[in-house]
């Protein structure tokens, strides 16, 4: 998704509102934001099950439709798939 910015009060309101929101959907494993260059931020979701990576992405647009559509330049690019390799520390 391109952004405008993302500035220290919104990344907490992220933290602190939405993340709880998907923490709590059933299946989930994990999340991450990752800012690959100005303007652009990426989620990475991870759940258990599909129908709970499906009920988060319907979460999720919501919270970000209510609370984050100032600052989105153009709509979400939403990719869904099963993890084939997976790699941790």
């Amino acid at each position: 998704m391109n952004v405008k910015s993302l500035d220290a009060e919104t990344l907490q309101r992220v933290e602190s509102e939405f993340i709880p929101i998907i923490q709590a959907t059933d299946g989930f494993v994990e999340y991450h934001i990752i800012q690959p260059g100005d303007n652009e931020l990426v989620t990475v979701s991870v759940f258990e099950t599909e129908e709970g990576a499906e009920a988060s992405r319907v979460a999720a647009a919501g919270w970000v439709n209510d609370n984050l559509a100032h600052l989105a330049t153009e709509p979400p690019n939403v990719l869904t798939g099963e993890v084939i390799i997976s790699a941790r520390r």
